[in-house]
């Protein structure tokens, strides 16, 4: 979700349900409104990394996922096929037969349950368990770690609360740690640019790695931070914060030099874990603002080319 306070991503959604529930229905389906799809996002891919072959990128829908190749990540989806990747929908719960024809799994916001939803607005009406709870079978998790092990490549996203605590397990497998709040840098800061994060290789937060080769500034929006293992890609300051549930009042906790990415290779595989969802998507707010790929100044789509290059061991 786009940056800002925790207090404030809160106040935005209720709302935002307070408005689609004023609109009513037929204006709903009549009238844009709350962060959505950026329609005019068209990548631009001059050279494709990808001409001759073309590695399979599948991306989960099994696990009440809010970002989908059809849905809120279809910008991510477009580019990665101009690109020159083939990108498939992976529906249902993982198996060693679901996972035999990929080459990259992305799995982004899996959640416990989700939300009947009006538009881009979750209404109070849950489908399965709450979005929190676990969005993976044990036998999931030893799945795909053993997957990655013998040679698979995963993309995991994991954006600010609810989604770091559902993720959390998997996560783990590989060694990471999800702070599952709202992450929030002061004015001032080396990371914020407005209302977003910043990462630069002038302030020293977009870090030396070739995924991040050729960038100059990425941007997140949000999300949570990370810590234990993997080489940083995108490192918090000393002065970022993270608000964590719990509770009417999320508890403010530190999160100087955690990450809000990470690479790391894991037997014979690659894992990259992101802890905000926009950055490599296209969308807009009320007001049409872009955020992500397609907000200006920013080499975000740069970061995605080389985050799936490096996942396909392209590099």
């Amino acid at each position: 979700m786009r940056g800002g306070r925790a207090k404030r991503v809160l106040k935005y959604a209720l709302a935002g349900l307070a408005g689609a529930i004023a609109l009513g229905i037929s204006g709903l389906l009549l009238i844009p409104f709350g962060q959505r799809v950026d329609p005019d996002y068209r990548p631009a891919v001059a050279a494709p990394n990808w001409v001759t072959a073309h590695p399979v990128v599948c991306v989960d829908e099994g696990h009440w996922n809010a970002h989908s190749a059809a849905g809120r990540y279809r910008p991510l989806a477009d580019l990665l096929r101009a690109d020159g990747y083939e990108v498939r929908r992976h529906r249902g719960r993982f198996s060693a037969a679901s996972l035999a024809g990929c080459r990259i799994l992305v799995v982004a916001n899996g959640a416990g349950g989700g939300r009947f939803r009006i538009g881009p607005i979750n209404l109070p009406i849950k489908r399965g368990g709450e979005r929190g709870d676990p969005a993976f079978t044990a036998a999931e998790v030893a799945l795909l770690r053993a997957w990655v092990s013998q040679g698979g490549a995963l993309l995991l996203v994991a954006d600010h609360a609810p989604f770091g605590g559902a993720a959390r397990a998997l996560g783990a497998a590989f060694g990471i740690g999800m702070g599952g709040g709202f992450v929030e840098v002061p004015r001032g800061s080396p990371a914020r640019s407005g209302g977003e994060l910043q990462f630069t290789s002038a302030n020293g937060l977009l870090r030396p790695h070739p995924v991040n080769a050729g960038l100059a500034r990425v941007l997140t929006f949000t999300g949570q931070s990370l810590t234990g293992a993997g080489e940083p890609l995108l490192l918090l300051p000393a002065d970022a914060i993270e608000f964590v549930p719990p509770g009417p009042a999320l508890r403010p906790v530190p999160a100087g030099g955690h990450r809000q990415a990470v690479a790391l290779s894991f037997g014979s595989g690659r894992v990259a874990v992101l802890g905000e969802a926009a950055m490599i998507t296209a969308q807009i707010d009320d007001g049409g603002a872009k955020f992500g790929m397609n907000a200006p100044g920013n080499d975000n789509a740069g970061f995605a080319r080389n985050l799936f290059h490096w996942l396909a061991r392209g590099r």
